[in-house]
């Protein structure tokens, strides 16, 4: 499992399976798993479904990003 955080305010906001973290890692880009950020975004949110990415997972997405059009997030795997 791996637990979501807002960067700015520690706040936890997902926690998600290995399998929706990979995806939501290969939506974000992001190469190096380790540093544990990133920013999220309303595009990345966007070509993951579009790509036909587990629903569940973009619905959380899109709540956790409510309004804003990029979140500053961190993980941490439990």
């Amino acid at each position: 499992m791996v637990r979501v955080y807002e960067s700015e305010t520690d706040r936890a906001c997902a926690v998600l399976s290995d399998r929706q973290f990979q995806a939501l890692a290969e939506a974000l880009e992001e190469d190096d798993l380790d540093e544990g950020d990133a920013a999220l975004t309303r595009e990345a949110i966007d070509a993951l479904e579009e790509q036909g990415g587990d629903q569940d997972l973009v619905d959380l997405l899109r709540t956790v990003l409510g309004e804003r059009d990029e979140l500053a997030i961190r993980w941490e795997r439990s």
